[in-house]
């Protein structure tokens, strides 16, 4: 255990709906490139916890993952077609979550019916 391995992976066009706009960004399967240093100089390069990045501070803004993307070699039209298609699952799922909020209200509002009818038999 005295080396590590640190493997560089190519940036692609996501299909991850979480983007509050702008393109999706994910990483390649296969490796570019990798480099093997030793766990020590791993460690003396690595920055310290309070200069680590917040993970907000993590977030690539819209226009530098486009940028990024094209110069990966995609073209505007595959990057506003993937926009398009997670704007579209965004849609669908903002429906789904409308629809089960809905049903669990129904179900409140038929509970409450029931409990109220057994009441009023009591009576």
């Amino acid at each position: 255990f005295g080396t590590t391995t640190v493997h560089f992976f190519e940036n692609i066009l996501g299909d991850n709906p979480a983007t509050s706009n702008g393109p999706p960004l994910t990483i390649g399967w296969l490796p570019f490139n990798s480099a093997t240093v030793s766990v020590d100089t791993f460690e003396w390069h690595r920055p310290e916890p309070e200069q680590q990045r917040h993970r907000t501070q993590l977030a690539i803004p819209a226009l530098e993952r486009q940028e990024r993307l094209e110069l990966g070699g995609y073209t505007r039209k595959q990057i506003t077609m993937a926009v398009r298609d997670i704007n579209k699952t965004k849609i669908k799922r903002r429906r789904t979550r409308s629809i089960k909020h809905r049903e669990k209200e129904e179900e409140i509002i038929e509970t409450i019916r029931r409990n109220g009818m057994l009441l009023l038999r009591a009576c």
